[in-house]
């Protein structure tokens, strides 16, 4: 039985490894979270999906993310530092004059009034509805 066991957990540690190293034209998606398990399950499921998709854990890095990888989706947090950062990211993303990604925030909580996200998905996530908004995105003409 331990033969079988290392084969087993091989073939896992592949195919996951497969779907991390992904290359698809789909994406990318930047995934903003404080919390690293939300980041990460967020990730494994859009890249087995087949899209692209990094993470970040705050503003800042958010923010450069966004000017070097140019993502077609924010997802973030509203409130995941404890200033409403997911909130002030959507608002400087709006407030940037040129190209900007569509920004749909998430939370436990009711929808902030007054954001300028372009969605809103309520905590725990329904993927299947991740994937439709992603999916809608990702047919816009200009992308």
């Amino acid at each position: 039985m331990t033969e079988t066991t290392p084969v087993a957990e091989s073939r896992t540690v592949a195919r996951w490894e497969s779907v991390a190293t992904s290359d698809s034209g789909r994406g990318p998606v930047l995934v903003v979270d404080a919390d690293p398990a939300i980041r990460r399950i967020v990730r494994l499921v859009l890249e087995g999906a087949g899209w692209r998709c990094q993470t970040a854990a705050d503003r800042a890095t958010a923010e450069h993310l966004v000017a070097e990888e140019r993502p077609k989706l924010v997802l973030a947090e509203v409130d995941f530092d404890g200033r409403d950062a997911g909130k002030v990211l959507a608002e400087r993303l709006a407030s940037n004059g040129g190209w900007r990604p569509r920004v749909a925030l998430m939370s436990a909580y009711p929808r902030p009034v007054g954001g300028v996200e372009d969605y809103f998905l309520r905590k725990p996530l329904e993927f299947d509805q991740l994937i439709t908004i992603l999916e809608s995105i990702e047919n816009e003409p200009g992308w």
